[in-house]
């Protein structure tokens, strides 16, 4: 039988809601019985973070880790950050090289080690959009204008990582977190990718398509359960989703603030916490690794 799969959405900053709810994931043993994860943009990199670390690690990087090292250059703070943007998005020329680095993202792949993944056997799908298509002179202001025009762009590739090769995850995970507008378009070999959450948010689809039925998906941002259920009807879904806005792109995605990080994250916690009190599950002592644990989760 399938084993339970975890699925992580994209939302930035509004990743320490993540390992918030893993926290009391674990603290339930849930995290004993979870065999594939699938992840958009943060989703993706906080899936391989918990599979590297213990959630107090975790968390340590979410609290106490600088992250706005991470995603912005040294002396850029969140005031030039927004008007660089917004002057982009009406047609305005901004520069954007002096306030963004990727080097932040290698050093923290770096932290996580993801070479202590080397012997083991993973199941993990990273969603990109892959825009290579879109000719290279158009290719940056139109996966920027489908982004923020809430479009799909390009085509959604769910890329199945079964082997634990650090550079390529690394590459992997720059591609899937490339937002639009505040990052160019991450290249592999010939292909070129952005950010996944803009064609895929929360990407259950390769876990439903894998026959996996039992699921446990955190979002960033509230969602239609209904919905959901409706797409994936054969699906037993626990959504673990904000009770309250964690903000927009500007003061929630790209919002790094500690004091901001921390009310993510034991909201995240509080949410977990109350979703699986919620829901009817008796964990027998004879559970095996190939059983199937159907998350009833009921709005």
């Amino acid at each position: 039988m399938s084993g339970i799969g975890l699925v992580l959405g994209g939302g930035g900053a509004k990743g320490a809601y993540q390992i918030g709810a893993w926290k009391a994931l674990c603290e339930f043993g849930y995290n004993n019985y979870i065999d594939v994860y699938s992840g958009s943009s943060i989703g993706a990199i906080n899936n391989f973070l918990i599979q590297t670390m213990d959630w107090k690690d975790a968390t340590n990087i979410w609290l106490n880790y600088n992250l706005s090292k991470v995603f912005f250059a040294d002396g850029t703070d969140l005031d030039s950050l927004v008007k660089a943007i917004r002057m982009t998005l009406f047609g305005k020329k901004a520069q954007f090289d002096s306030l963004f680095t990727r080097d932040g993202f290698v050093n923290l792949f770096n932290t996580i080690g993801l070479e202590n993944l080397e012997g083991t056997a993973l199941d993990t799908y990273v969603t990109v959009a892959n825009v290579t298509e879109i000719p290279d002179e158009e290719r940056v202001l139109k996966t920027a204008m489908d982004w923020y025009k809430g479009r799909k762009s390009g085509f959604t590739q769910y890329i199945h990582i079964k082997k634990p090769e650090a550079d390529f995850i690394k590459d992997i995970l720059l591609a899937t977190s490339a937002i639009p507008i505040v990052y160019p378009p991450e290249k592999i070999g010939d292909q070129y990718y952005v950010d996944g959450a803009i064609n895929d948010v929360l990407p259950v689809y390769p876990l439903n398509k894998r026959g996996i039925n039992s699921i446990i998906a955190i979002s960033c941002d509230r969602i239609n359960y209904q919905a959901l259920k409706r797409k994936y009807p054969y699906a037993d879904i626990l959504l673990i989703q904000p009770s309250r806005y964690l903000g927009n792109l500007f003061n929630g995605t790209l919002n790094f603030d500690n004091r901001k990080l921390r009310e993510t994250y034991y909201l995240g916690y509080s949410d977990a916490k109350k979703a699986i009190r919620g829901i009817d599950i008796v964990l027998s002592s004879g559970y095996q690794r190939d059983e199937v644990l159907s998350a009833q989760h009921s709005m």
